[in-house]
């Protein structure tokens, strides 16, 4: 499947807070300005705790922010109803989480089916068809019937790859995708990743601690102390944990 066409995604003086236990309040972002244009790759660096997986929340349309402006295609966000928001959610975006977030009881092929569960109903009848296809795609045509604990973490992650891109996204948003693995499965993870994603001409923007693996984007930011700026390519910067 191919995503049948391309979704900007803005900030527009962006903050969020969130209120602690004691309530006191921890503030995460700042006046965050962003913009990501259709079809782009862009990497956000940071240390831990320094507001990136929420960045890639709001982005998401998992939460809101807490000021500010929120426009997917020109819609703002918090006028969206739980409805809309669901439903832009599952058409337009897809999800790789760092611990791969598999269903254990169900098979390769049908964790990368889920996504179109709810999909329209040419969509929903070959979902299976569209599943083994993915599943070719990212290399694991053999093991369509294996369980994730039967699987390596790469294989694993592997799978999340082919479900975020089964329903032919216009974005996909990746956090921490190759933070569990060792380098060069890592790496070949991210080739995969960039490479459907270009395939399908969607966006990726990839949540990363690993200014290396960063450098294969189209584009680079770093977020520090809730603020988000750009990273220039060969500028040595303290990013890194």
């Amino acid at each position: 499947m191919t995503g049948d066409r391309c979704v900007d995604l803005q900030l527009v003086d962006c903050s969020k807070r969130f209120t602690q236990p004691d309530g006191s309040v921890l503030g995460v972002l700042s006046d965050v300005d962003l913009s990501v244009r259709g079809g782009e790759t862009l990497a956000v660096l940071g240390r831990s705790g320094s507001g990136k997986s929420t960045l890639l929340n709001i982005l998401g349309l998992l939460t809101d922010p807490s000021e500010g402006t929120y426009l997917v295609d020109g819609r703002v966000s918090h006028e969206l109803d739980e409805d809309e928001r669901c439903r832009l959610r599952g058409e337009q975006f897809g999800f790789v989480f760092q611990d791969y977030v598999l269903m254990e009881r169900r098979t390769a092929l049908e964790n990368v089916a889920a996504p179109l569960l709810h999909a329209s109903d040419a969509a929903y009848r070959n979902r299976t068809a569209a599943a083994r296809h993915m599943l070719g795609r990212v290399g694991l045509g053999d093991r369509e019937r294996s369980y994730p604990w039967q699987l390596s973490g790469g294989q694993q992650q592997r799978v999340a790859v082919a479900r975020a891109l089964v329903r032919g996204p216009a974005v996909v948003l990746a956090d921490e995708p190759t933070g569990s693995l060792d380098i060069d499965t890592g790496a070949e993870i991210l080739d995969v990743l960039l490479s459907l994603a270009a395939e399908q001409g969607c966006s990726l923007v990839l949540v990363t601690h690993d200014e290396r693996l960063s450098k294969l984007a189209d584009r680079r930011l770093v977020v520090e102390h809730g603020s988000v700026r750009p990273l220039a390519d060969g500028r040595a910067e303290p990013v890194l944990p």
